[in-house]
């Protein structure tokens, strides 16, 4: 497997992902996936790094400490664990997920974001609340950023008495039969956890570890 991930294929098996000691006994799933984008306009673009970071800035001016809560979910194939990706229009992957408002809650946010960027919509552009809906586990993680900088850190710390932004991830699991849906011009990756590990330099710090945060984790493999 390549150091660029798998493109998703049309079917794939899913992980029954977090198998949790205090948490019932949850199913095999199969998944299957239907890649779309004929009912999306491109999103927009996000422009350089440096771009993102003065609109984290501004967003920071107007609300104090920016929230964002993305989804980890990961499934097997071909023998690998692989986490679920997203590659926008300027090439970089990503977590489903983003920013929510300063009083929003943290679940309902990020089931938002996951019809925003990969549930079909309907006729009318409204996303339906049905059997195929995100079921959202628990946080799994949580990551600071001190200063309006590339850098995060899973831990607040101890010098840093106003932090920019916290981003939380939380383990997500799919329905069984999904279509997805994703913006013109948008990829969707899975990631073997081996080259997550092993190319840091590649994949950053937050997706690099989340191969160690699941380890802790009995995966029900399908």
């Amino acid at each position: 497997m390549g150091m660029d991930g798998a493109s998703l294929p049309h079917s794939d098996r899913l992980l029954s992902p977090f198998d949790l000691d205090d948490s019932p006994k949850m199913p095999k799933q199969t998944l299957t996936i239907i890649i779309s984008s004929q009912d999306k306009g491109p999103a927009p673009s996000e422009g350089t790094e440096a771009d993102r970071l003065r609109r984290l800035e501004k967003l920071y001016e107007r609300t104090g400490l920016v929230r964002s809560v993305e989804a980890v979910m990961v499934m097997h194939r071909r023998d690998s664990l692989q986490l679920i990706l997203l590659q926008d229009g300027d090439g970089v992957l990503r977590l489903p997920g983003g920013y929510i408002r300063s009083d929003e809650d943290e679940v309902e946010g990020l089931l938002k974001k996951l019809d925003e960027q990969l549930s079909q919509p309907d006729d009318e552009g409204e996303y339906s609340e049905d059997a195929d809906f995100w079921e959202v586990d628990e946080c799994i993680a949580r990551w600071w950023r001190p200063n309006f900088e590339p850098f995060m850190y899973p831990f607040k710390p101890a010098h840093v008495t106003k932090p920019k932004e916290v981003k939380k991830l939380f383990a997500v699991q799919m329905p069984e039969t999904k279509m997805i849906s994703i913006p013109q011009g948008w990829k969707l990756r899975a990631v073997p956890f081996y080259d997550l590990w092993t190319y840091e330099e590649k994949y950053g710090p937050i997706f690099s570890a989340i191969p160690a945060v699941l380890s802790g984790f009995e995966l029900k493999l399908a």
